[in-house]
């Protein structure tokens, strides 16, 4: 199972690697009704082997899989936005089964290449290096999303960046977290925006957003769970 935040390039990863493989995913309406009406007979009719994306939106569909890699020899490679929802609900029914691999976004620099020196005994002219700063502003302005970074102008990268707030944060994100407070999420996020960096003190954080304490921690630990955050 492959895990990362939505937009990582987890589902091309797959395609473009097995392309061989028979492929469902559970952002598809009809699919989804489908496994939740019959998990076992979406399962079989996927074959022995399958590329099988989303999955942390039927967590109980893990228990027809279960079923399949024992008695019917059946290899499967998933996809999940997050550990949200489905480790929570099905750790259990697939212990020694899976193996969990984690696909963060790209690193800085990363779309330019492979770096060109080493590190350790490498040297940087003046130029190559404010070249490399000019870089990381822009990192920390837009992200390191592989969309993002295909998009040749700033006004293009914001438009991506508006879609994916409009989509994965503020509907996924509620819906495997079961977050109720729509805009004391937004508050939370606008707050990590204007504070990236610092010292986390999530007092701070609750206080500016006006939700309580509790709340906080559990809207920061879901964006952590989400990939969408890490701490340093």
């Amino acid at each position: 199972m492959i895990i990362g935040p939505r937009r990582s390039g987890k589902t091309t990863l797959l395609k473009q690697r097995y392309p061989e493989l028979r492929y469902a995913t559970l952002d598809d309406l009809d699919h989804l009704e489908w496994a939740k009406r019959d998990p076992k007979g979406f399962i079989g009719n996927l074959s022995s082997q399958a590329i099988i994306d989303e999955s942390q939106r039927l967590p109980i569909l893990t228990v027809a899989l279960k079923y399949a890699i024992d008695n019917e020899n059946a290899r499967f490679l998933m996809t999940g936005s997050s550990t949200l929802g489905l480790l929570d609900a099905a750790a259990d029914t697939l212990a020694g089964r899976i193996e969990i691999l984690s696909l963060p976004i790209a690193c800085r620099g990363e779309n330019g290449g492979q770096a060109k020196h080493s590190i350790t005994e490498g040297r940087l002219d003046f130029k190559k290096l404010m070249g490399a700063s000019r870089l990381l502003t822009d990192a920390v302005t837009y992200g390191q999303f592989p969309e993002v970074l295909e998009q040749e102008s700033e006004e293009l990268k914001k438009q991506v960046l508006k879609n994916y707030r409009n989509t994965y944060f503020t509907r996924d994100l509620i819906q495997l977290s079961n977050i109720e407070n729509l805009d004391g999420l937004m508050a939370i996020f606008q707050h990590l925006a204007s504070s990236l960096g610092s010292h986390l003190e999530v007092s701070n954080f609750a206080r500016e957003a006006g939700i309580s304490f509790p709340t906080t921690k559990k809207y920061l630990n879901a964006l952590q769970q989400a990939q969408l955050t890490f701490k340093l």
